[in-house]
């Protein structure tokens, strides 16, 4: 089994792939970088895009993780759903299955969500 995994420092913190390689015997890469968004996994003038584009067209995958930054769907809903929907196209035409990571919310109440504005039922 093959698992690309696409996100940013909530992908790889922790060394999340070789968790997921030890927990499930699959051969795990990821395309990562601090602070990224889907839409640069889009994007071959990027580092990244190109590297992801390359390994969505030439490599057979089984399972293809999407983990959006953290406030990315609250902030920029409109560039999320359709990165989303752009990467699961492709990730379908490779044969893999497509699964979202949604990180969590901020906490409710808390300084970083009231200090942005934002409804943690929207967030969340």
């Amino acid at each position: 089994m093959r698992i690309l995994m696409l996100g940013n420092s909530f992908t790889f913190t922790n060394n999340m792939p070789q968790m997921l390689a030890d927990l499930t015997g699959a051969e795990v890469i990821h395309h990562t970088r601090g602070g990224a968004r889907l839409s640069e996994q889009l994007n071959p003038s990027t580092r990244l895009g190109s590297q992801t584009q390359a390994a969505l067209q030439t490599e057979k995958w089984d399972y293809v993780v999407l983990q959006e930054m953290s406030h990315g769907p609250i902030t920029a809903p409109k560039s999320f759903f359709s990165s989303v929907e752009g990467l699961c196209r492709q990730i379908r035409a490779n044969g893999a299955v497509p699964i979202l990571f949604a990180t969590w919310a901020y906490q409710r109440g808390g300084a970083k969500l009231t200090g942005k504005g934002w409804d943690y039922d929207e967030m969340a």
